[in-house]
């Protein structure tokens, strides 16, 4: 298994937090995992126009609900992704929570506003496609080809895995957290 597998595996933050980051990059978008306390745990940035902020909570047990606090703390990203002024004043973030938890707390859903939700093993599941891609790229491409080879094998191979990066925000970003069942 490489880092990359063992880091979206893992239940330490640090390591699937750096996984995450790693994965925006594979993908194409401008990502990087913030410094600091309350930031958000991974930030691709798309465009000026358009940045996903990730709380991700890898080190969760799915028994319980996700909760006020993490919904809280989800809700300031937006805030932090501008300060870290990767965003013209127009653009937009959209926040996605991840976790092993399928549902959320009663109390919390008035509150997530439009935060989104991805299960945690479906990110996980989108790591693996992943990886597959890059290693079909790797051994279509074949050793020592031409750079403009290899990057028409990558956009071929990620149209076909879905994983352009607008098909990859539509699947990120299309369960809104409030809509999971309430606990």
């Amino acid at each position: 298994m490489s880092a990359f597998e063992a880091g979206l595996a893992s239940e330490k933050a640090d390591l699937f937090d750096l996984a995450l980051t790693l994965m925006g990059k594979l993908l194409g978008w401008n990502a990087y995992k913030p410094e600091g306390q309350g930031k958000p745990d991974s930030v691709w940035v798309q465009s000026d126009k358009l940045t996903l902020a990730f709380e991700s909570k890898s080190d969760e047990k799915a028994v319980n609900a996700i909760s006020i606090r993490t919904v809280r703390q989800a809700l300031t990203h937006e805030i932090k992704v501008n300060e870290d002024d990767v965003l013209a004043s127009d653009g937009k973030t959209i926040t996605i929570v991840v976790s092993p938890r399928s549902k959320i707390d009663e109390d919390a859903v008035a509150m997530a506003a439009d935060l989104r939700y991805m299960p945690i093993e479906t990110l996980r599941e989108l790591g693996s496609t992943v990886r597959a891609a890059l290693r079909g790229i790797r051994s279509a491409a074949g050793p020592g080809a031409d750079q403009v080879v290899v990057m028409e094998e990558i956009q071929k191979t990620y149209a076909a895995a879905g994983l352009l990066p607008n098909d990859v925000k539509t699947s990120l970003t299309s369960a809104r957290l409030k809509s999971i069942p309430a606990q």
